[in-house]
């Protein structure tokens, strides 16, 4: 059967129900925020012993970020979450490929923003003025490939798209068509991070891994996969469950990616 990535528009006001459920599921689950937090650890701690090792990071994080959703998605299905969790994506052969590819595409997709900061860090050390043009440039090679890489790693891992040119379609269109609830997500995101310096950074043990967890529930509202229709009527939909299985038609689908 042929199937279609379908990408919904949600509206706004969404990103606040995500922060409702993510705080529920954390209270529900706690070992998430343990679970994040080792995530984070595991991630950046290489950059930290030696620069050099910057891009280890990259494929690690890949990895890590796709069996902490794996542990969302447990914790969705009423599965208790355990530290195993983190590792399913290193244990999956054909999820080893695609995540490796992915790994690689964005190392080289960051290359351009690495080159356009060059410049900015030069000025900042010299103490010269920042060029404007050049600020903007850097700016938006970070948002372009943000956007491209957002929702990549969980529409491999949980959608099983292994070509990399519809994934990152796939991403910078739900960012592109998600942009009032991704700003909303994003405003709450920054109050959230202005708590940090008023309780000695205290706060970030829940925030972040609440942003994280709110993140993936975005994931499920925005993306599902359904049948491709012979007659090219994209109506109805299917979204993606906490048992990986495709469910509950609701939304507005505005994009279709045949898998």
């Amino acid at each position: 059967m042929r199937l279609q990535l379908v990408v919904r528009r949600v509206k706004g006001a969404q990103a606040l129900d995500w922060y409702r459920q993510g705080w529920q599921l954390m209270r529900n689950q706690p070992r998430l925020i343990a679970l994040c937090w080792l995530m984070y650890l595991l991630s950046f701690t290489p950059a930290l012993i030696h620069p050099a090792l910057s891009v280890l990071v990259n494929f690690l994080s890949t990895f890590l970020l796709a069996g902490f959703y794996q542990a969302i998605v447990n914790a969705l299905s009423g599965r208790t979450v355990q530290l195993d969790d983190l590792w399913q994506a290193f244990k999956q052969p054909t999820s080893r490929l695609v995540l490796l590819r992915l790994a690689a595409v964005s190392v080289l997709c960051a290359l351009p923003a690495q080159l356009a900061a060059e410049p900015l860090v030069a000025a900042v050390k010299d103490g010269q003025q920042i060029e404007l043009t050049q600020l903007m440039l850097f700016v938006a090679l970070q948002c372009i490939n943000a956007m491209l890489f957002a929702y990549a790693v969980p529409v491999m891992y949980f959608l099983r798209e292994g070509r990399i040119l519809p994934v990152l379609t796939a991403s910078f269109m739900a960012c592109w068509r998600n942009v009032s609830a991704l700003t909303v997500y994003g405003l709450v995101a920054l109050v959230l991070l202005a708590s940090g310096p008023l309780t000695f950074l205290l706060s970030y043990v829940l925030v972040l891994p609440l942003l994280s967890v709110c993140f993936f529930l975005s994931f499920r509202d925005i993306f599902a996969l359904t049948p491709a229709p012979e007659d090219g009527d994209h109506s109805g939909g299917d979204q993606l469950t906490g048992d990986n299985t495709v469910s509950d038609k609701r939304g507005s689908q505005d994009g279709t990616f045949e898998v």
